[in-house]
């Protein structure tokens, strides 16, 4: 008995050791390669982004900001996030010709995050590959340009018509929330 009590022991003893060395193995091979760019080493489980994501975050900026984007629970974080890695349409934010079309999906993905978008009761089309004129309640005053974004139960969310600051008018936002 004590023979089979010590064996246990050796063998719980050379499990620990492997996975020991193990981990600092991987976390010196990990530090070895860290990030060290932004002051922070980027943690070993973070996600990976892909490499839209950076070109993606400099254009939005001048939309949101920088502390809006970089904060994760806020929607335009979000709707980064999706744009840059989870968007089946996989816009390229270098190229000047998708540009429109980029902020349309962005300003409509923030909206649809920050309504609780994935519990509207019509939510068809959005954040799918189709293009944002084809998403349920979005008008587009042709095939590739937003104009409306409208439901006929509620009031309005958006930009007023008479600002020429925004980028495109969002003349009725009314989504049935």
């Amino acid at each position: 008995k004590l023979k089979k009590f010590f064996r246990a022991c050796w063998v719980t003893a050379l499990v620990l050791a492997a996975t020991i060395i193990m981990v600092k193995a991987c976390r010196n091979e990990w530090l070895g390669n860290a990030n060290y760019g932004n002051g922070r080493v980027q943690s070993l489980f973070a996600p990976r982004r892909s490499k839209r994501y950076k070109p993606m975050l400099e254009k939005l900026i001048a939309i949101s900001g920088a502390e809006a984007l970089q904060d994760e629970a806020s929607p335009q974080h979000r709707a980064l996030i999706f744009l840059a890695d989870q968007d089946p349409l996989v816009l390229n934010p270098e190229d000047p010709l998708v540009y429109t079309q980029l902020v349309q999906r962005y300003v409509l993905s923030v909206l649809y995050f920050a309504t609780s978008g994935p519990m509207w009761e019509h939510r068809t089309y959005w954040l799918t590959g189709q293009h944002e004129c084809g998403w349920i309640y979005v008008l587009c005053a042709d095939i590739k340009n937003l104009v409306n974004a409208t439901d006929s139960e509620n009031g309005n969310i958006g930009a007023d018509d008479d600002d020429d600051s925004s980028y495109f008018d969002v003349l009725d936002a009314d989504l049935g929330l």
